[in-house]
Order: structure tokens, then C-alpha cells, then sequence
């Protein structure tokens, strides 16, 4: 059994994943998430399954959100080389 949630946010970061690898540069290595939500880990996880993503920066309005999700993207990314938050 999967719950809702985390089957909605794997959808929606697949999504996004299979978009970047039709829009965006094939040697591109950094990715920008506008996301601190448990939504970033996914999108993390995704996109580095497409694109050789060595870094991962993280923009939010919540500075305490944003301590969470570093925490959970450390762990979720297997520690990319650069993890800015």
C-alpha cells in the first residue's frame, strides 16, 4: 500500500523529471527547486535520475521548512556533491 500523498508527489516529480529531459540542456548539472515542501526530495531523486545533477539549491520563504528539507534531501539524494539551502 502507498498513501495518497506520497503517490501524488512521485507522480507530479516524474512529471517534471520527463519534462526536463525533453526541455532542458543534457550536460546540465545543477538544478534550482523552488520548494521546501516534502515535495523537494522527490523532485531531487527525479531529476538527478535524468540529468547528472551534481548540485542541488533550494529557495524558500521558510527558513524552518528549509532546515527540514535540507535534512531530508541529504538523505533522499544520497548526499550530492553540493547541497545549498
Amino acid at each position: 500500500m502507498i498513501d495518497g500523498e506520497t503517490l501524488t508527489n512521485r507522480r507530479t516529480a516524474a512529471a517534471s523529471a520527463l519534462a526536463s529531459r525533453h526541455l532542458s540542456r543534457p550536460d546540465s548539472r545543477t538544478l534550482l527547486l523552488i520548494v521546501t515542501g516534502r515535495l523537494a526530495s522527490y523532485l531531487a531523486v527525479a531529476h538527478r535520475a535524468v540529468r547528472p545533477i551534481e548540485a542541488v539549491l533550494v529557495w524558500g520563504a521558510m527558513r524552518n521548512v528549509s532546515k527540514r528539507s535540507r535534512t531530508d534531501l541529504s538523505i533522499r539524494v544520497s548526499r550530492p556533491n553540493r547541497l545549498l539551502i
